[in-house]
């Protein structure tokens, strides 16, 4: 039987402070976290501890995207402050204990869907999307290249984006590495010009351009090619002229898949349209079903899912 007694140990924390906690919202990976770094912490009577992250593995039971989460959304709200070790893998962890500065974390705002009435039922008119403020500074960092430019974080731009959230990177760090990328593209001391769509940046071609000074380096007009020295003008134009064939090839593959998808949902939504009204609501609860199903334990693309096929008028 677990003897659960303060005599055999106990975290002693501020009364001030367990006052403060109740007045603040706490994500519950965070809290996890958090309550770990107070044992090892003021559970042992020190302010500050060297803490791994296999420790945080094996003290809370979390994986380890979801502890570089949890830790990031504390020093976001101020509640700890960090210390990187030499080591790398180890840092010092403390609680800032002035609970006057720590700061709410900004709550997401979902889509809002509209609908109208028709005759034969509901119909989706269209739904807008209110993106919390990190996405809409993305947005608006990326809409400044002025090509490919977007209205809304889709599905599958949120999806990249919360991978990479998931590996520790901010969206500060992806504006930045947008802003290379800008720099780079539009400057004629460079030889680069491919134009990446958002999702594709952020899956792949934002390796390019995280750090500017290696960018810069690469992709330089008088870096030397296939190793050897671009020296003349007429040299310089066929490296330009290789490449620009290559993304010419790679947006016009682009092209046609788009086109190739545009046309199959256009058939989808014209087999579907001619069928009856019962017909319609059999196939569509049998398509919700069937999406619950493939992500029941993903609920954020689950409802984004079900979103899209209510733009598209099949619900």
């Amino acid at each position: 039987m677990i003897n659960s007694q303060k005599e055999n140990g106990f975290v002693p924390i501020a009364t001030e402070i367990m006052k403060a906690f109740p007045r603040i919202r706490i994500p519950g990976e965070a809290r996890q976290l958090l309550d770990l770094i107070l044992r090892l912490t003021y559970g042992f009577n020190q302010k500050a501890a060297d803490i791994s992250l296999n420790k945080f593995v094996s003290g809370t039971g979390l994986n380890k995207p979801a502890i570089i989460r949890g830790l990031n959304k504390l020093q976001r709200m101020n509640l700890i402050s960090v210390i990187q070790k030499d080591n790398g893998d180890t840092r010092k962890y403390s609680f800032i204990k002035q609970y006057e500065l720590w700061k709410p974390l900004s709550k997401k705002i979902m889509p809002v869907i509209s609908v109208i009435q028709k005759d034969n039922g509901i119909k989706i008119a269209f739904n807008v999307f209110r993106p919390n403020p990190r996405y809409a500074n993305l947005l608006e960092t990326w809409n400044k290249l002025g090509f490919n430019q977007l209205s809304i974080i889709n599905s599958l731009v949120f999806r990249a984006l919360e991978v990479l959230f998931e590996e520790g990177f901010t969206d500060k760090d992806i504006c930045t590495w947008i802003n290379n990328y800008k720099l780079i593209i539009n400057d004629g001391n460079y030889i680069y010009s491919y134009k990446w769509t958002l999702l594709k940046f952020l899956e792949k071609g934002n390796d390019y351009f995280r750090d500017l000074a290696s960018a810069k380096d690469n992709f330089r007009a008088d870096k030397s090619f296939q190793g050897k020295s671009i020296e003349t003008g007429l040299e310089k134009e066929k490296a330009e002229a290789r490449i620009r064939a290559k993304e010419s090839k790679q947006l016009r593959a682009d092209a046609e898949t788009a086109q190739i998808e545009n046309e199959r949902q256009i058939e989808i939504y014209n087999r579907y349209e001619a069928l009856s009204a019962q017909e319609q609501e059999l196939i569509n609860q049998q398509a919700i079903k069937a999406l619950e199903t493939r992500y029941k334990k993903d609920k954020v693309m689950l409802r984004f899912k079900i979103i899209e096929l209510l733009e598209k008028g099949y619900c």
